[in-house]
């Protein structure tokens, strides 16, 4: 019996980890892995003036890969993703990130500024990230309706898409799936603890259920084996 009952626990704990894992695999896949609805073809050649007061176009930045980002100062998915930025700059020489913000020219300039929590990541003065504000006639040029949104252009200036994850989409142009440390690092700080509590208890339910049936299943066939005999 109690030999049983240790063969029963181990079952049950790699069982446990193999779900937790394909959970994990199918989910990640798809909140980061996909375009949206592609709404344009051509990213909008519109002048923006940035946090260092120049007007510059999408052109401006030919010759790297280009990742947009529109967002808003309350938008926690926003900040979720965005926090990850500088360590992403870091790790790709080639990228620039231009985030355009909806939110008031002089808001967006006091966050840079004042190193403000939870905003306090956001980096002022770096070439290759920089931040633009814009309004509502920009928006529906870029047709954005929705935040965070998110543009990858190439290095040749063509659209490649519009992205669920901008941070996923980077790592994999420029690496792989295998070296999309920063977008699995993101996705394991949105895991909540509920959501792990809710997965324990429905693949809990689901083991005892499913062992019910077979301990049945197992029984009947002992009682048609000794009928038979």
């Amino acid at each position: 019996m109690k030999h049983r009952i240790i063969s029963l626990l181990k079952w049950y704990t790699l069982s446990l980890l193999f779900f937790f894992f394909t959970i994990f695999i199918i989910t990640f896949y798809i909140k980061n892995i996909g375009d949206r609805e592609k709404v344009i073809t051509h990213f909008p050649k519109i002048a923006l003036k940035n946090q260092f007061g120049q007007l510059k176009t999408i052109d401006d930045y030919k010759g790297k890969l280009i990742l947009i980002d529109f967002w808003f100062s309350g938008c926690e998915p926003c900040l979720e993703e965005m926090k990850f930025f500088p360590e992403l700059l870091k790790k790709h020489d080639d990228l620039v990130i231009l985030s355009m913000s909806v939110d008031s020219p002089k808001w967006t300039q006091s966050l840079l500024n004042q190193k403000r929590k939870p905003w306090d990541f956001l980096e002022e003065k770096k070439l290759n990230w920089t931040f633009y504000n814009v309004n509502k006639e920009n928006l529906n040029s870029f047709k954005v309706n929705s935040f965070p949104t998110y543009f990858i252009i190439d290095k040749n200036g063509t659209l490649l898409g519009s992205p669920k994850s901008g941070l996923y989409a980077v790592e994999n142009k420029l690496g792989s799936i295998f070296t999309a440390n920063l977008s699995f690092k993101k996705y394991i700080s949105t895991c909540s603890k509920k959501d792990i509590i809710k997965i324990f208890r429905l693949y809990t339910i689901l083991f005892i259920l499913f062992s019910l049936i077979y301990v049945i299943v197992k029984y009947f066939k002992r009682n048609k084996s000794k009928n038979s005999h």
